[in-house]
């Protein structure tokens, strides 16, 4: 990991020495203290008259005054223009932001605008002072929206959080759609806050987008209309469109009851002769689209027709295409389709001095939760992480979901690689939590997160997503429990590790999978088993041991498949070492919590069935992690295996959080000490008591102990006199193919 994690990264840190501030006081000080022993050399060494004494005395302190003052005068010019700063880029990002925000105060018993951000003038051309005028929201409020809107807009009042939609003028005359959000700042009620933004561009499809709609169908209705464009007849489909009956309708003016979108400042009439597109709203407040054409009528000169064309049931599929295209069914989070269209809208706004980051998130083991609780566990579980992730991002960051169990953030506007370190810290906080989906279905989660850098890595979007998921599997394979940068060496990993992905089935079908095995010994030296260690003669990477490749097995859904291949080879190796007269007492076959599966304990009932000597000789060994939080289907294997007979190790005993409780829960055969325990054994009499504790224990309760890592003969001779009952390691013999075991 070392130099690919943030934690390693000083880039843009400065040491507290390093800092403006701190030098500026520094240099202050040291000015002083050399003026000083300037004064004090003067009078000291020089023969000055007592006058020149006195007048150097009495103007000292004036001296000190004066360079205090400016030194004040510039230090603080300083830590204004550093206050200042933030608050500039702030307004900076709120002028050219499309969302103004504001904030409302109690006048009375009415709400009045008290501040509102410099882009409504922009986006609503009203000027700052307009918009805090009295009355001034109620007045520009469409005259048919505005009691509905009032009414609901009390609400605010009662809920943390408030969301209505709704037709507002703009300062040109025309009515634009806005979303406006608001929410509590206190408990009192007196501070609202909240965001007004333009959605008149939601009702607006762009026709190359991809999403045709063809066979849809539309509602066309006519209406006459005079040329103060009131109506005057219209038929019952118009009257359907605009949700009125034929009487209420006549008489109204086409403006008041619809809303242009493609606004023309300098029209306050739907024009003649051109298709515009329109929105209004019905009685029952529901929305409707729809296409306007005015053309004049053969029949009378002084009469228009109106021609209205309702898409609304078009534009309800080409929505429902837009969400499947760009958002994600099961979180609704935008997907990476909308990732793509943002990273470009994202590269235009970004200042030339900031940067961006892709952030790749994956959930560790995943797939086990699928496999213990089911994919409705695991379905409610990922909108659970997603919920969480949307909380712990800050302000302009956005959350995408990957697919499955993987997730993209768009960090936006950051200054240094710091700030992708402290975002990150707080998003892997989020798992520190335990996921608590039912009575029956609570677990601990853990993710690995990569990140690529914007311009550092590169220009491209899809360039620096890939080397985003670089990083992130490089934080995987490595078991990273912090954010992993892209670096060039990663991308050369993570190109072997795919290819070793692919390769996985073919291994198979080739037999380039093969079983080493290390023998296992009593402490008289003589062989009394075996464990069996797989090896990969990969035609490329020459020969691979498990812990390069095991995790790209897993990843290719090969794990259970090589485990049950494990199981077969061994009991046919058993039958070959009986037939040359070799005695071997126990055969050790690893297996991770993947394996643990009911093809694998279906194949060892099977051979175990056609040959019941394999119960005794059988071992199957697991790590200690796996009985932490240990899965039903994991503990009903484990209970089935030792109701077949076959013995159970735990290996890397010691190195987890596991207690000698466990060897009391489940049905436990034998231990393995942890070779770290052995290495320290000879040089730590603290270990070398710890490990005689747990023989004795072990001992005391029926379950074997077994050292691993031998490699010295004082080793050798401690761990013998501890009293355990086997061993393994380099000392005698390591891992070696079969035919050089005996």
């Amino acid at each position: 990991m070392g130099k690919n994690t943030m934690s390693t990264n000083t880039k843009g840190r400065k040491r507290w020495y390093q800092k403006a501030d701190v030098r500026s006081v520094a240099l202050y000080v040291l000015l002083l203290v050399l003026m000083e022993i300037v004064l004090l050399i003067s009078t000291g060494f020089f023969q000055l008259s007592e006058d020149t004494r006195r007048v150097l005395e009495t103007v000292q302190p004036w001296i000190v005054i004066a360079a205090s003052g400016i030194f004040l005068f510039f230090y603080s010019r300083f830590w204004i223009k550093q206050y200042k700063k933030p608050t500039d880029l702030l307004n900076d990002y709120l002028e050219s932001s499309p969302t103004i925000h504001y904030e409302l105060r109690k006048d009375g018993k009415n709400y009045q605008v008290h501040w509102a951000s410099r882009n409504a003038e922009q986006i609503l051309g009203y000027s700052l002072d307009e918009i805090t005028a009295t009355n001034w929201w109620f007045d520009n409020l469409h005259p048919e929206d505005r009691s509905s809107v009032v009414k609901k807009a009390l609400r605010a009042v009662d809920e943390p959080e408030f969301v209505q939609e709704y037709r507002f003028r703009h300062k040109q005359g025309h009515y634009i759609w806005v979303r406006d959000e608001i929410r509590q700042v206190d408990s009192s009620g007196n501070r609202l806050k909240g965001s007004w933004v333009n959605i008149s561009s939601d009702f607006n499809f762009a026709q190359d987008n991809g999403l045709d709609v063809k066979g849809a169908a539309v509602t066309i209705g006519l209406a006459d209309i005079d040329k103060a464009h009131k109506i005057v007849t219209l038929d019952s489909t118009f009257a359907k469109i605009v949700g009125l009956a034929t009487e209420q309708a006549t008489g109204l003016q086409l403006e008041d009851l619809l809303t242009r979108t493609d606004h023309s400042p300098q029209q306050t009439k739907f024009p003649l002769d051109t298709s515009i597109k329109v929105v209004g709203r019905r009685p029952d407040q529901s929305r409707f689209v729809a296409y306007l054409s005015l053309k004049r009528s053969h029949d009378a000169q002084d009469q228009l027709i109106a021609c209205l064309t309702d898409l609304t049931e078009l534009n309800q599929q080409r929505q429902s295409l837009y969400k499947v295209a760009f958002f994600d069914e099961l979180t609704g989070l935008p997907n990476l389709n909308s990732l793509r269209k943002d990273f470009h809208s994202l590269l235009d706004q970004l200042p030339d001095d900031r940067l961006a980051a892709v952030l790749s998130l994956n959930v560790d083991d995943f797939h086990r939760i699928n496999d213990s609780f089911g994919y409705h566990v695991g379905d409610k579980t990922i909108q659970r992480i997603a919920k969480r992730l949307k909380e712990a991002l800050p302000f302009g960051n956005k959350l995408y979901a990957a697919g499955g169990d993987e997730f993209v953030i768009l960090i936006n506007n950051i200054t240094e690689y710091i700030d992708v370190q402290t975002i990150t810290e707080n998003i892997l906080d989020v798992f520190k939590h335990k996921f608590i989906i039912d009575a029956h279905a609570q677990f601990s989660l853990s993710c690995s997160a990569g990140a690529s850098i914007y311009p550092l890595d590169g220009y491209d979007g899809e360039r620096l997503l890939a080397q985003a998921n670089s990083a992130m599997n490089n934080a995987k394979y490595t078991h990273a429990k912090e954010l992993v940068l892209f670096q060039q060496d990663i991308a050369q990993a993570s190109i072997q590790h795919l290819q070793l992905e692919a390769d996985i089935p073919e291994a198979m079908n080739k037999r380039q999978l093969e079983l080493f095995y290390q023998p296992i010994l009593n402490f008289n030296k003589e062989i009394i088993g075996a464990e069996a260690l797989l090896r990969w003669n990969h035609p490329e990477h020459g020969l691979l041991s498990p812990h390069q490749f095991l995790q790209d097995a897993d990843k290719a859904g090969q794990l259970d498949t090589i485990g049950v291949w494990a199981l077969e080879s061994v009991a046919q190796q058993v039958k070959r070492w009986r037939a040359n007269d070799h005695d071997v007492k126990c055969v050790c076959i690893n297996a991770s919590t993947s394996q643990l599966t009911y093809s694998f304990i279906e194949k060892l009932d099977q051979l175990c069935e056609e040959d019941p000597s394999l119960n005794d000789i059988l071992e199957i060994e697991i790590t200690e992690s796996v009985l932490n939080e240990p899965e039903s289907s994991v503990v009903g294997i484990l209970e089935r295996i030792a109701a077949l007979g076959v013995k159970i190790t735990i290996d890397d005993f010691g190195t987890g959080f596991a207690s000698l409780s466990f060897l009391n829960d489940y049905p436990i055969h034998k231990i393995k000490i942890d070779r770290s325990f052995v290495d320290e054994i000879t040089l730590n009499n603290k270990t070398r008591r710890m490990v005689e504790s747990i023989v004795k224990l072990a001992a005391e309760i029926g379950v074997e102990v077994q050292a691993e890592g031998i490699e010295t003969e004082a080793q050798f001779e401690l761990l013998a006199e501890t009293g355990c009952h086997s061993w393994q390691g380099n000392l005698i013999h390591p891992a070696k193919p079969v035919n050089e075991l005996f």
